[in-house]
C-alpha cells in the first residue's frame, strides 16, 4: 500500500499542483481522474487527510515531528483510523512533501506497474536506521539488514534512512535491498492468496512459514458453535497459541453436528480466487494469531468491522473468546471478553503457508 499511496501523491502534485492536495473537492476531483475507480484503499486514506487538512499542515509547520503526532491522533479521533495505519498515512505525506529534491527515489509507476530510473550511491559500507510508528533503532550496516528480513523480524512498513541523510525510504524502495528483496516475503506484502501478512515466525516449521489475513470480502457472520451439547464443554485440544488456529478450526467442525450450524459456517466450503488461483486452506485464528491481526492495526489495509470477531479458542463450557474493536478503541482494554457460542459474530477468516 505505501509505495502505491506515495506514487498516487507524487502524480497528482506533478500533474494537479500541490494545492490538490489542500482541498478536498479538488484532491476528490483529481483522484477521480486518475485512478478511475483503481485504489480505492488509497484513495480514502488520502481523501480522509486532506480532510483533516494534514498535508496543508506538514507543508506549512517547522515543527514537523510535532505536527505528525498531532495528526496521527486526529486522524485516529476524527476517521477512526488505527495508530499504525494514521501514522503510516501522515509518513507518506510528511515524505513526498518534506523531501530533499536533491536526491531522487523511485517508486513503481501506478499505471504501468514499471519502475522508474533509480539514482543512488552504492556505498556497501554505509549504515543505515530504522524506523517504526516513530521509534528508531540502528544504526545497522547492509549486512545485519539483510539477516534481520530474513529472519522476518522487519517488515514491509518499516522506513530506512541512510546515515548521514535526511532521506527516509520504505524498505521496499531502499536501493541497496531491491535486488535482495525480490524474492522475500515481509509482513505487510500482500499475500499468495490476495490477503494481508501480518506474520512471520521466522523459519518454515510444521508446514508453514507466515500468516495471511484475507481479503474483507471474505469475511462473514456466524455463530461459534451451535447449541450442541458437545460444544457446550471446552473442545478438548482447542488452544490460544500462534498456530493452533487450523487445528481448532477443525476441532470445531468435527464436534459440532449440527446441521444448522455446518450450513451457516461457511468456513468449511470457503474459497477464493487471487490471480487464476483457488484457495481454500482458509481456517477461523485462535485467539493469539488474531492479536497479531488487532495489534497491528490493520484497519484501512485490510478493513474490519466495528464489530466483534470471533477466535477459534473457547473460554469456558458456554463462552469463547472474541475480540471488539469498539472495547479496544473505546474501553482501553485488550479488546478481549469471553461470549456465548451459539452468539453470532463476525469470523475473519486466516490462511498459512
Amino acid at each position: 500500500m505505501d509505495t502505491v499511496f506515495i506514487t498516487i501523491v507524487q502524480k497528482l502534485i506533478s500533474e494537479k499542483g500541490k494545492d490538490t492536495l489542500f482541498n478536498t473537492a479538488k484532491c476528490k476531483g483529481a483522484l477521480a481522474d486518475y485512478v478511475k475507480g483503481e485504489y480505492k484503499k488509497e484513495s480514502r486514506l488520502l481523501i480522509q487527510a486532506v480532510e483533516a487538512g494534514t498535508a496543508k499542515l506538514i507543508d506549512s509547520t517547522q515543527e514537523l515531528q510535532i505536527c505528525k503526532k498531532q495528526q496521527i491522533q486526529h486522524l485516529q479521533d476524527e476517521y477512526f483510523l488505527a495508530e499504525v495505519m494514521a501514522a503510516e498515512v501522515v509518513d507518506m505525506l510528511a515524505f513526498v512533501l518534506r523531501a530533499d529534491t536533491s536526491k531522487t527515489t523511485s517508486f513503481p509507476n501506478v499505471s504501468s506497474g514499471q519502475a522508474k530510473t533509480i539514482q543512488h550511491s552504492d556505498n556497501k559500507g554505509s549504515l543505515y536506521k530504522l524506523s517504526f510508528n516513530f521509534k528508531e533503532s540502528g544504526p545497522f550496516d547492509l549486512q545485519q539488514l539483510k539477516t534481520m528480513i530474513q529472519n522476518g523480524q522487519i517488515s514491509s512498513e518499516y522506513w530506512v534512512c541512510q546515515n548521514g541523510t535526511d532521506s527516509w525510504f520504505a524498505l521496499r524502495q531502499v536501493p541497496e535491498l531491491q535486488d535482495f528483496l525480490k524474492n522475500i516475503i515481509l509482513v505487510g506484502d500482500t499475500g499468495p492468496a490476495g490477503g494481508y501478512i501480518f506474520y512471520d515466525k521466522g523459519n518454515y516449521s510444521d508446514g508453514w512459514r507466515y500468516l495471511e489475513l484475507s481479503p474483507p470480502e471474505a469475511e462473514f457472520r456466524s455463530v461459534w458453535a451451535s447449541s450442541n451439547i458437545d460444544t457446550y464443554n471446552l473442545v478438548d485440544g482447542i488452544s490460544t497459541e500462534i498456530g493452533t488456529g487450523k487445528k481448532n478450526t477443525k476441532l470445531m467442525m468435527e464436534v459440532d453436528k449440527k446441521e444448522t450450524y455446518e450450513k451457516r459456517h461457511i468456513i468449511k466450503s470457503l474459497c477464493t480466487r487471487f490471480k487464476n488461483k483457488i484457495y481454500n486452506d482458509w481456517f477461523i485464528p485462535s485467539k493469539d494469531e488474531f492479536s497479531l491481526c488487532a495489534d497491528r492495526k490493520i484497519l484501512g489495509l485490510n478493513d474490519f468491522a466495528f464489530r466483534v470477531y470471533w477466535s477459534s479458542s473457547d473460554f469456558g463450557n458456554n463462552d469463547a473468546w472474541h475480540y471488539g474493536f469498539y472495547r479496544k478503541d473505546y474501553w482501553d482494554d485488550d479488546g478481549w471478553s469471553a461470549g456465548y457460542k451459539n452468539t453470532e459474530n463476525n469470523i475473519r477468516p486466516i490462511r498459512s503457508f
